[in-house]
């Protein structure tokens, strides 16, 4: 784990500043192409890299191969300390409507995910605003927070916080529930509760919490997940977008 943290950060280390006065030109086209104002304050966290490599195992193979290679928005992970912990990198193709790129297994056709971690993510966040005062808002993606925080005004005494993946953000479930729809053979499939159980996820102490749901999941599993983090982060508020979209979807449609 320590060997991936060491590479996740000479990964964003050997990045450049995302901002267009310092040269940057890949994250604001890919905000533009959100429809994401490039934030006005700086965001510590994040840079940009013009030729990242994709990694991926090769099952023919046995070994790791370069299978891409491209623009990426890299994004430092910290862990409760503040120390770095992993590097998100999301692969970029500034050509596409949604300037994500599209990656394929050669050897299976099957489409990769543009996002990916290299280092770790339970307990960790990424900070995209510090704020001035003990809110905080968290949403599961990058995109995710910066358009809420355009639809609401840019609120910049509010800190924003990424939490990577919905699981560092709801944490383990102690038990399970019946699906109200998806089936398991003749029986109701079981997914997990809303009571939290022990684990290594994002906390927020000291912080009055307004969390981010994603309306593009399906909703009760979702819905579980994130009754199960305001309980564990003690959540003042739980904001959601229209069922079947997202924060950053309510944000392009507008503009």
């Amino acid at each position: 784990r320590q060997k991936a943290r060491e590479r996740g950060y000479r990964i964003w280390r050997n990045g450049y500043p995302l901002e267009p006065a310092k040269g940057g030109k890949l994250v604001a086209r890919y905000f533009e192409l959100r429809g994401i104002p490039f934030p006005a304050w700086r965001v510590r966290t994040l840079r940009e890299a013009d030729k990242l490599p994709y990694w991926h195992w090769s099952k023919d193979r046995k070994t790791f191969e370069v299978i891409h290679e491209g623009p990426a928005m890299l994004a430092a992970i910290t862990g409760p300390d503040g120390k770095f912990i992993g590097c998100h990198r999301t692969y970029l193709d500034l050509s596409k409507p949604d300037g994500k790129a599209e990656i394929f297994d050669p050897e299976t056709g099957e489409q990769l995910p543009a996002r990916k971690v290299e280092g770790s993510v339970m307990g960790g966040k990424i900070v995209m605003r510090q704020g001035d005062d003990n809110r905080v808002v968290i949403g599961e993606g990058i995109e995710t927070v910066l358009s809420w925080d355009r639809l609401h005004g840019d609120s910049y005494d509010v800190a924003l916080w990424s939490a990577v993946t919905l699981g560092n953000l709801s944490g383990k479930a102690s038990g399970t529930v019946p699906h109200p729809t998806r089936m398991a053979g003749n029986r109701h499939a079981r997914v997990a509760d809303d009571v939290p159980a022990p684990c290594e996820c994002l906390k927020a102490d000291g912080y009055a919490v307004t969390l981010l749901g994603d309306g593009d999941s399906d909703p009760f599993t979702t819905r579980q997940d994130m009754a199960r983090a305001a309980k564990r982060l003690g959540a003042v508020d739980v904001q959601w977008p229209p069922d079947g979209q997202d924060f950053n979807d309510v944000l392009r449609a507008r503009a």
